[in-house]
């Protein structure tokens, strides 16, 4: 018998969910599922915050279905997306994962919603970042859409986990650009999406700029960090 955390127990007994088995943890949360719904519970972060807010608002447009919220943890009891595979698991090539992330991202609501985390207050005591933001609109963000948060769901594909961010348009593709993770690319590839990005109405510019601001911003975590960093910093801005 699998044993749901205590601050969440007796919230998911009354919502009828006693769940099957734990799925692998993501980086800022655990989740569990029955055969039709998943619990997912961060540990750290604005997941339990921002994040949640966001997931509630995805799920009237296009995300997964969220039958219910726990305020004081952030846990969702949410619809579970069959088969569920992600766009990094399904190895797919560049210009169809392409292709599916541009479709993923269109999908996105673009209005800010009460309770999201502003983007500069994200990277917190990054100057270039406050004044990046500072002449950019605002705009809804999912934050962190990349391979590992798209998944598929009966014949499309579904964003999931976002980090609930309100700032700068050129900010969404950076978590795509990054990833997948270990980074097996180089500075060419970041080359050729930044140019796509480019012309599909996003400024590359920009994008690589937040990208810089978003690498930098944390302490390295190990090789595959590193040399994505090193790949970028050669990419160069476009232009």
């Amino acid at each position: 018998m699998i044993r749901l955390p205590d601050a969440i127990a007796a919230w998911a007994e009354e919502h009828g969910f006693h769940p099957a088995e734990e799925l692998p943890s993501g980086h800022c949360c655990r989740v569990w599922a029955d055969s039709a719904r998943v619990l997912r519970l961060p540990f750290q972060g604005e997941e339990s915050r921002s994040g949640a807010v966001a997931a509630v608002h995805l799920s009237g447009c296009g995300g997964p279905a969220v039958h219910a919220l726990h305020p004081p943890t952030g846990a969702l009891l949410m619809e579970r997306l069959r088969p569920g595979t992600s766009l990094a698991a399904a190895r797919m090539p560049e210009d169809e994962a392409f292709a599916i992330w541009t479709e993923a991202a269109r999908r996105l609501p673009r209005e800010p919603i009460a309770g999201l985390l502003p983007l500069e207050s994200f990277f917190a005591g990054s100057v270039e970042a406050a004044v990046l933001q500072a002449d950019a609109p605002r705009a809804f963000l999912h934050g962190d859409l990349h391979h590992e948060n798209i998944l598929r769901s009966g014949s499309g594909w579904t964003a999931i986990d976002p980090k609930g961010l309100v700032g700068d348009p050129d900010y969404e593709p950076v978590a795509f650009l990054r990833n997948p993770l270990p980074w097996t690319g180089d500075p060419e590839l970041i080359r050729r999406r930044l140019e796509r990005l480019g012309e599909l109405g996003w400024n590359p510019e920009r994008v690589w700029r937040w990208a810089m601001i978003d690498a930098f911003s944390e302490p390295a975590e190990g090789d595959a960090w590193h040399d994505y960093r090193k790949h970028l910093l050669q990419a160069g801005p476009p232009g």
